[in-house]
């Protein structure tokens, strides 16, 4: 983990830096279990779901995905992952 403060407007936060110079910052948090600089890994729990922020429309989360210091679709990286949930998945 590389960050965890409240920035202007998105509340609570964590920021992760992942392999191949990728990065994922989760905002609007109620509350976080990691702290500066530990090591985390795959379905760790990282923190809870909030409204914290500048936000008003109750509990979400906001996933904002970097490559170096440039904001990308993390669509394109989590296709491979993601449920669509009108296809039938069984």
């Amino acid at each position: 983990m590389t960050e965890s403060d409240i920035p202007q407007g998105g509340g609570f936060y964590v920021s992760i830096n992942h392999k191949d110079d990728l990065g994922t910052t989760y905002m609007h948090l109620d509350s976080f279990f990691v702290r500066y600089n530990q090591i985390v890994k795959a379905g760790e729990l990282i923190g809870t779901l909030g409204k914290s922020g500048s936000i008003k429309s109750g509990p979400h989360l906001h996933l904002e995905l970097r490559k170096g210091e440039i904001r990308v679709d993390p669509a394109k990286y989590l296709n491979d992952i993601l449920i669509n949930p009108f296809l039938n998945n069984g």
